[in-house]
């Protein structure tokens, strides 16, 4: 007797324990069963196609374990099933086309595995319920799917695979409803389509690829961004006045591109913004003066953003996992939503010139500015210790001189400070 001869059970949840060895195949002869939940085991070998048998299957969790081989086909015949992650896994080989089938299908992740092909209007355009999908950490590749049958979607992650060529306006424009969209860490390129309509979009990925052109116009109507990560490509030319429009951002990451020209006075306008890195460009000319207006940078406990998503969507708090980086002591850090409550400057490695505005030592709530690898003079300003929540300070490699002020001796939570290479003079503060 097993576990598979229960034939009356309808729910059966195992998940976080220590359980090894394979899923029973038996488990097929349970056809009253609706919900399977299997994860943060230790169980190894295939995922049976037997489960194919149990029909009334409307939810099924087998992440976070050892499993390895592909997803049987037969996974697919299981037409009430609205939930199936197979997440952190070993799985190999092609998604299904037939997956489409699941017409009822809400959420599907499949992240961290090793599957690979292309994914294709045939897995697409079906799923008309899918809200939530995530097929990030895997080795797919060629073109992103044209068609999406579910108009309904929310969260589209993609990040960490081999997509490329276009994006698609069926994915920027038509997903009248998409809130979340990382294509981040693929080799994706070109523009991005502009769109009749305003898209909805809050978070908007786009990191580590091959796109190329001038600052993309497109984003003049992503007017509800919160989340802007265009890093790592290679944008050029000027950043547009228009981008102070972008009221609700919190989180603007454009390093590592090739914008230059000077930083619009506009970006001051972002009341919201909590990170802001122009790090690795050609920026020129002097530092806006009124940084001092980017008033969320003076909050030093204010409520987490990534806690308030139901402001956004209702029902969708905690379902986004992204991770993100941040250049901070020299070192990569990386965050979950606690990244909103990282409060940053990053203005490294451009042509900055004139002095540092007196105004940036308004921003208490700051805990990283980067200045240093710049053409930077004058004196470093003497209210600098009003900075309090500061832990890193690093001005190096520019042409600041006088002396260092006293008031650096305020910043108790200071824990990196580099001054090197600059002209500075006088004392040491004791």
């Amino acid at each position: 007797m097993g576990i598979g001869s229960c034939i009356r059970l309808e729910h059966l949840d195992l998940s976080y324990n220590h359980l090894t060895g394979p899923i029973p195949p038996r488990l097929g002869n349970l056809n009253r069963l609706g919900h399977l939940t299997l994860s943060n085991n230790l169980l190894t070998r295939n995922i049976p196609p037997q489960l194919g048998n149990v029909t009334n299957l409307e939810f099924i969790s087998l992440s976070n374990n050892h499993l390895s081989g592909p997803i049987p086909l037969e996974i697919a015949s299981l037409t009430e099933l609205g939930y199936l992650s197979l997440a952190n896994n070993h799985l190999t080989g092609h998604v299904p086309s037939k997956i489409g089938m699941l017409t009822n299908l809400v959420e599907l992740d499949l992240n961290n595995n090793n599957l690979d092909g292309v994914i294709t209007e045939e897995h697409m355009a079906t799923l008309k319920s899918l809200k939530h999908m995530d097929l990030s950490n895997n080795s797919f590749s060629g073109p992103l799917p044209l068609e999406y049958g579910a108009s309904g979607l929310i969260e589209l992650t993609l990040s960490f695979n081999y997509f490329s060529g276009h994006v698609p306006e069926s994915v920027c424009c038509k997903l009248r409803s998409l809130l979340v969209l990382d294509l981040s860490d693929n080799l994706l390129e070109g523009e991005l389509p502009q769109c009749s309509e305003k898209p909805n979009l809050v978070f908007l990925h786009l990191s580590n690829n091959r796109f190329s052109g001038k600052f993309p116009s497109a984003l003049q109507n992503y007017t509800s961004l919160a989340f802007l990560d265009l890093s790592t490509n290679n944008f050029y030319g000027k950043l547009p006045l228009w981008i102070g429009d972008l009221v609700y951002l919190r989180f603007l990451q454009l390093s590592h591109n090739l914008l230059s020209g000077v930083i619009p006075v506009t970006i001051t306008n972002l009341k919201r913004l909590r990170q802001l890195s122009l790090a690795g460009n050609s920026m020129s000319g002097i530092m806006p003066w009124s940084l001092s207006n980017l008033t969320s940078m003076t909050q030093k406990h204010p409520r987490r953003p990534g806690l308030d998503l139901s402001a956004w969507y209702t029902g969708y708090v905690g379902k986004f996992r992204e991770v993100w980086p941040v250049v901070m002591k020299r070192q990569e850090l990386k965050y979950g939503f606690g990244i909103f409550d990282v409060v940053g400057i990053d203005l490294s490695l451009n042509q900055l010139v004139g002095g540092i505005p007196d105004g940036i030592t308004s921003l208490n709530g700051l805990l990283n500015l980067n200045l240093s690898w710049n053409q930077l003079s004058g004196e470093i300003p003497a209210k600098i210790g009003l900075m309090k929540s500061i832990e890193s300070l690093d001005l190096s490699r520019n042409n600041l001189s006088g002396g260092i002020p006293t008031s650096l001796t305020d910043l108790t939570y200071l824990s990196f400070l580099d001054l090197s290479y600059n002209n500075l003079e006088g004392r040491i503060p004791p």
